[in-house]
């Protein structure tokens, strides 16, 4: 799989955050809204609430989309997401790693930020987005 960048901030869309087609499971409820951007406009994609389907991966791959947006606003729930991934994955390694008795899990430990606690900042979503595509891809 080619590695998938991640557009610099200074190219996004004002109003929207990137969001990697890649760091969405097929299976998984997505609790915000995608847009997709289409000759500079941004079309809104799917509603939140929704389950993410392999029919839509699919989709999107065959259309060389890599890249969804959602809204600012939104961006908190991509957060939330992303880290419920991460702990997902950090799950998975602890348990075999207890049934292997191989080595320690990758431990992940959040980075402060200015602004709400409860909202990640775009460069911890970034670096986010990097370790979700590096360790599942």
């Amino acid at each position: 799989m080619a590695p998938v960048i991640i557009p610099e901030p200074s190219t996004w869309p004002a109003g929207f955050v990137p969001v990697l087609v890649d760091t969405l499971r097929s299976g998984s409820e997505l609790d915000f809204d995608l847009h997709i951007q289409r000759a500079g406009q941004m079309v809104h994609f799917r509603d939140s609430g929704l389950v993410f389907t392999p029919r839509e991966a699919d989709m999107l791959k065959a259309n060389g989309i890599d890249t969804l947006w959602v809204e600012e606003e939104g961006g908190t729930g991509y957060g939330r997401y992303l880290e419920r991934q991460l702990d997902s994955m950090h799950d998975g390694r602890r348990d075999r790693r207890i049934r292997s008795q191989g080595p320690r899990p990758l431990c992940l430990v959040p980075q402060p930020h200015a602004g709400d606690p409860r909202r990640p900042s775009k460069e911890n979503m970034h670096r986010a987005e990097g370790v979700v595509q590096h360790t599942v891809g």
